[in-house]
């Protein structure tokens, strides 16, 4: 049977304090400055997310990101490209309308293995900022 489990960090490398659920894809919001957040549920605040994790053994996981307004641009694919990942491992950008983003992540074949792609950094908006670590 497949997993798929996901883990959020903020800065600090501290959990967010609302997990999302297991299950790819992984559904995200972006704020004008390509910061990253789960979406709104209830008074739950909106953290901001700088690190992804997922443990899984699946062939592929994905990201869905995307604006928290209609009115926000597209993300930067360009100045959203991983600073050089020193791993074999394979992602696809795919565009969609309304802004909406879908990263869809190769997943390293040999257990115990991780891959991880550092998406925008110091980077000027709106370039997506995030990192994903993805393992067997």
């Amino acid at each position: 049977m497949t997993y798929i489990n996901w883990r959020l960090l903020n800065a600090t490398n501290g959990p967010l304090s609302v997990q999302p659920a297991s299950g790819s894809p992984l559904g995200v919001k972006y704020d004008a400055s390509g910061g990253i957040h789960l979406p709104p549920s209830g008074t739950e605040p909106s953290e901001t997310i700088a690190v992804v994790e997922c443990a899984t053994d699946a062939l592929t996981i994905s990201v869905e990101i995307s604006p928290d307004t209609s009115t926000l641009g597209p993300l930067d694919e360009t100045e959203s490209t991983p600073v050089s990942p020193t791993h074999s491992g394979r992602f696809i950008w795919q565009s969609y309308t309304e802004n909406r983003v879908v990263l869809t992540f190769a997943v390293p074949e040999a257990s115990g293995t991780e891959w991880t792609w550092d998406f925008g950094v110091e980077r000027p908006p709106i370039a997506l900022k995030m990192k994903i670590t993805i393992r067997r």
